[in-house]
């Protein structure tokens, strides 16, 4: 096939089936050109162009597809990474920022993947080009197989984090521009790619909060948070950062409301005080906004089944987002998705995660669909780099 470029396509094994199964049906792809390099998950297709983006493909083409590169260079393996570097050297603009990222399949490379990074970048440090590990113009990616090397690159602008090709590394677990834990990064990531502008949310809704990872990072984009969860959030963390109130509802088996209300001041400070009112069934109305005022997230200690009672509260703060991760069959998420989206604003966004018990993609994506059709429009779905068991789903209220 003269003329197409050639791409590596990296998918989570664990959703195989329906990888092989989209790159088979794409339009994209030249069909004929699939190789399965390695295991369930790394793979060579040539490209037909896409009319997202032109010539070149890239993850939001498909849905299964973690990462996709372009392949600049295929060399033989080799140990010697000055030869590597060499190699990388003659598919870079030397005059731009550089930061490399390397993955490695199989067992010949004893050394782990930061080191292959630091040793390829000081050798090209040594040919003149100009490594920036903080804000690179160009990510390098270097793919080790049993018998090949793969190096590709993307554009990596100052507004943009750069694609990853691991994503489970400690590096990027630990990085604190996303958030507290792995969750704020699936919600950091379905942002991104379903193209979501926070500056236009001013309310969301964020149900199954605990511990808070999603809490963080929309709070983190200026957007007040009513949290909904029975359980405890990390609220030392969150108080680093945001002012946190958390209220109790009628305890069933007390005889009264608990009082033990938890305030966090956005300077490090976590205590607790009685407040006069802290049984959120019977504050007012104004009370509610009044305290989205004063906190950035606001805690209803209930689970979803019992918060449904206060959607008419919720209503009038208008919420622009209906944000959803519990730890459920996808046939429960979507009947919340579908009872608390009364509470959002006309064309709000909605972004639930799917999870599955066993793995039936095409089930699971037919039937969520279907389910949410007479309450939303544009619905998507897409296994983001941090879904593990599970699948992101996107829509606009109707």
């Amino acid at each position: 096939m003269v003329g197409l470029a050639q791409y590596l396509a990296i998918c989570d094994k664990r959703f195989f089936k329906s990888a092989i199964d989209e790159l088979r049906k794409s339009a994209l792809i030249d069909t004929d050109s699939i190789e399965r390099i390695y295991d369930h998950e790394v793979f060579l297709v040539n490209s037909k162009g896409s009319p997202k983006t032109g010539p070149d493909l890239v993850p939001e083409d498909f849905e299964f597809f973690d990462f996709v590169v372009k392949i600049d260079k295929a060399i033989a393996f080799s140990k010697n990474f000055a030869d590597v570097a060499k190699s990388v050297s003659e598919a870079v603009d030397k005059s731009k920022r550089f930061k490399i990222y390397v993955k490695k399949y199989g067992f010949k490379l004893a050394e782990r993947a930061k080191d292959i990074e630091v040793a390829v970048g000081t050798e090209m440090e040594r040919m003149g080009f100009i490594a920036d590990l903080k804000k690179p113009e160009i990510a390098i990616f270097i793919v080790f197989l049993e018998d090949r090397i793969f190096i590709g690159k993307s554009t990596a602008g100052e507004s943009e984090r750069p694609k990853i090709i691991d994503w489970f590394r400690p590096s990027n677990v630990d990085d604190k521009d996303i958030g507290l834990n792995r969750a704020s990064f699936k919600i950091a990531e379905a942002f991104n790619y379903f193209k979501v502008d926070p500056s236009k949310i001013k309310v969301a809704i964020d149900i199954g909060a605990a511990p808070g990872g999603w809490s963080y990072y929309l709070a983190s984009k200026g957007i007040k948070v009513i949290a909904i969860d029975n359980a405890l959030m990390n609220y030392e963390k969150l108080c680093e950062k945001f002012k946190v109130l958390v209220i109790s509802g009628m305890d069933k088996e007390s005889t009264g409301p608990d009082q033990n209300t938890i305030i966090g001041t956005g300077m490090g400070e976590v205590h607790r005080k009685n407040l006069s009112v802290s049984n959120i069934e019977i504050l007012q109305i104004q009370t509610i906004a009044d305290l989205l005022k004063l906190y950035d997230i606001v805690q209803i200690k209930a689970p979803a089944e019992e918060a449904e009672k206060y959607i008419a509260y919720l209503k009038i703060l208008r919420p622009g987002l209906l944000a959803i991760d519990i730890n459920v069959k996808p046939k429960y998420s979507i009947e919340v998705a579908k009872k608390f989206s009364r509470a959002i604003d006309p064309e709000g966004i909605i972004i639930t995660t799917l999870k599955f018990a066993m793995i039936d993609t095409a089930g699971t994506i037919s039937y969520a669909k279907k389910s949410m059709e007479d309450i939303a429009n544009e619905i998507k779905i897409k296994k983001l780099p941090h879904n593990r068991k599970e699948l992101t789903l996107f829509a606009y209220k109707k």
